[in-house]
């Protein structure tokens, strides 16, 4: 197809537009906005697909919780630490960012966004630096799928 129609729960709503499991982007490699009017997208897709999902846009934004982990002298609790290696379990994933706060992200999996979806261990160094926190901050800003079973963190303590 190269248009939806049934978008009236949608009427009016700028959306966004996967397609054959690829976001739809302008040139600039920016999401594509599609206005929804009369139950059907205001202009047709560039090309045709044989599966489309409809959508209103969103960011994922994960922070997890701090590491407890310890050191030689005793527990980590509230001690700096530095995440030095950041690994990350996924089923059937197309990317996503990853660091330690929203400024200093790197992408994880595919540099080309590109089917097949990717399922397997990714490992990934973060932009690093000794934190209290020492959170990882994962960040999803174009519609693909992303299935995370475990997030594996190496880092190390403070001693004193």
């Amino acid at each position: 197809v190269n248009n939806v129609i049934g978008l009236g729960h949608l009427e009016g709503e700028d959306v966004v537009v996967q397609a054959d499991g690829l976001p739809i982007l302008e040139s600039d490699g920016s999401l594509k906005y599609f206005t929804v009017a009369s139950e059907t997208l205001d202009e047709n897709l560039d090309d045709k697909a044989a599966v489309v999902h409809v959508g209103l846009p969103y960011i994922g934004k994960i922070k997890i919780l701090k590491a407890i982990d310890g050191n030689p002298a005793g527990t980590g609790q509230m001690k700096k630490r530095r995440i030095f290696e950041g690994g990350f379990r996924l089923y059937r994933s197309l990317g996503f960012d990853f660091g330690l706060d929203e400024d200093n992200l790197s992408p994880i999996i595919l540099d080309d966004p590109a089917l097949p979806l990717q399922t397997g261990d990714f490992k990934r160094p973060p932009k690093t630096k000794w934190h209290d926190a020492a959170q990882i901050f994962i960040l999803v800003q174009i519609p693909v799928p992303v299935f995370i079973l475990a997030i594996i963190m190496r880092s190390e303590v403070e001693v004193t």
